[in-house]
């Protein structure tokens, strides 16, 4: 009878070790289970959190199964290959157009839909006596107040270009301008206005 009772305590302890091994050895194989099945949704994060940080040549790992989840990756891999190339694109077009710009012997500024100086040429720096990189992402009324009006009139008639002749006091000096401004349309969209004078 004692002999029965150690037995049994004894049996009762390795099937209490055996559940325990077990239910820790199933613990483990759900945690990597989980683990490879939320890999490819964390490198997704991860790589969509560095694109809009402006790492455009970013990539997840295509070697994911051929599921849902693979089907994903490929398609963001393509996603940012596409705005990889049309972002190198953009930045040449912007240097072609920078240089026609720098070969005009008159002002040109590009404005965006709220007057703010985003490409101006060399000479209207020189023309305004001030560095091309100042005038920058400022306002055009704070640079030259004078052409508030002449903006204002090309918003409420964008279809059409606004043209006067300004006069501008600087360092005790008038001058008088020709100026226009031109809204500039792709399809039915306004991107924005471009400054001549």
């Amino acid at each position: 009878e004692k002999q029965r009772e150690g037995i049994h305590i004894s049996f009762v302890m390795i099937f209490l070790i055996i559940a325990f091994m077990l239910l820790l050895a199933a613990a483990w194989l759900g945690m990597t289970f989980a683990n490879q099945m939320v890999r490819p949704l964390t490198d997704l994060i991860a790589a969509s959190e560095r694109i809009r940080q402006g790492d455009l040549a970013v990539r997840v790992d295509k070697e994911h199964s051929a599921d849902e989840l693979g089907l994903l990756g490929r398609a963001f891999n393509r996603m940012a290959e596409q705005l990889e190339t049309q972002r190198n694109e953009l930045i040449e077009a912007n240097r072609f157009t920078e240089t026609v710009l720098d070969g005009v012997s008159a002002g040109v500024i590009g404005l965006d839909k709220d007057g703010n100086i985003h490409l101006p040429n060399r000479f209207s720096g020189l023309f305004l006596r001030t560095e091309v990189e100042d005038l920058i992402g400022k306002a055009l009324k704070d640079i030259v107040p004078e052409l508030e009006n002449l903006f204002l009139q090309a918003q409420n008639i964008p279809k059409r270009t606004a043209q006067d002749e300004v006069r501008l006091l600087r360092d005790g000096q008038v001058r008088i301008i020709n100026a226009s401004i031109t809204a500039e349309w792709v399809d039915e969209d306004l991107l924005g206005y471009v400054l001549t004078f």
